[in-house]
């Protein structure tokens, strides 16, 4: 089972314990407990929603710092909607790992007990399970959105947020934060007509297209009425 986060954040801590291997920058191993902030990176995904349709959209983040492990964790996730959008209600998160951030697949670490609060601009989730977040790899996780019936068409929303929160057997006390992750939504454009692209056709090229394409359908109109 494998984990990751995501954006370049300084770490405070490097606690090591024999049996479990964590390695974060910072805090000595007999410091007091504190909240750790991991360090790793953004890598935001644009997905394109209408109003008033709902989608999956991925918060992704990579392990920019060392690797992290830990037989057994504990934690919370929360997710902040873009403005002009809301979360469904949803029980569950779907939670992902990959080693390049192309392939990916599904992660023993889960998101579960989901609530909405916060007139559905909150999601709030039980985070949990058994990990190994090794460097350079990421993490996903899969929350539904769903955008504003309001929402003007070719928007780009303000981005949501996240906070990624949780503990380890192997750092008693200590809280490892990951509140870098974004949820990125824009809204198509309007389809007011069908978007003609000739492929090859510089701009004056595609408008002596267009215009030979009415006038043939002028005349056609002409011959039908004759």
């Amino acid at each position: 089972m494998r984990w990751n986060p995501g954006s370049n954040r300084l770490v405070r801590g490097l606690a090591a314990t024999a049996g479990s291997a964590l390695m974060v920058l910072g805090v000595p191993a007999a410091s007091q407990a504190a909240t750790i902030t991991v360090v790793a990176q953004d890598v935001p995904t644009m997905v394109t929603i209408a109003p008033g349709a709902s989608a999956v959209v991925p918060v992704t983040v990579k392990n920019t710092g060392g690797a992290v492990s830990s037989g057994a964790g504990a934690g919370s996730v929360v997710f902040n909607a873009p403005v002009g959008a809301t979360f469904p209600a949803q029980l569950t998160v779907p939670v992902q790992w990959s080693a390049d951030g192309v392939s990916w697949v599904n992660n023993a670490y889960t998101a579960t007990g989901c609530t909405v609060s916060n007139a559905g601009a909150t999601l709030t989730c039980t985070a949990g399970g058994a990990f190994s977040w090794s460097a350079g790899s990421y993490f996903r996780f899969n929350p539904t959105v769903t955008v504003d019936a309001a929402e003007p068409p070719a928007t780009t929303l303000p981005h949501g947020t996240s906070d990624f929160q949780f503990t380890m057997t192997s750092s008693p006390g200590n809280v490892f934060d990951v509140p870098m992750g974004t949820l990125n939504i824009q809204t198509p454009p309007t389809s007011g007509g069908p978007v003609v692209t000739v492929a090859g056709l510089g701009a004056a090229g595609g408008l002596a297209m267009l215009g030979a394409c009415a006038f043939v359908a002028f005349r056609r109109r002409t011959v039908a009425a004759a």
